[in-house]
């Protein structure tokens, strides 16, 4: 393998956003998982754990946002990152 098969680093940002994503996708996937969140937030002490549940399942879907805004700020491209389109679908995708 030389230094062109390598792939591209990926910046901190881009990594977050792979990793929030993931995230953000399960916390979304159905009404059980919100509950469980809800039950896990009522067993630490939270006061409104339902309410804290929704806040925290919102906060890392702005911050996918947010990141994603970050990395495609910094003028890469699908075919620099690869897999990220993957995550990121079409709007991934930008000229060169």
């Amino acid at each position: 393998m030389t230094a062109d098969d390598a792939l591209p680093p990926i910046p901190p940002p881009a990594i977050s956003a792979i990793l929030l994503a993931d995230l953000d996708e399960f916390l979304r996937s159905g009404p059980i998982i919100a509950d469980d969140l809800a039950s896990y937030l009522a067993s630490r002490g939270h006061t409104h754990p339902r309410f804290a549940a929704d806040n925290m399942t919102g906060d890392v879907s702005f911050t996918v946002d947010h990141l994603w805004t970050i990395t495609n700020g910094a003028g890469k491209t699908a075919a620099e990152y690869g897999h990220l389109a993957d995550y990121f679908g079409a709007d991934y995708q930008q000229d060169s």
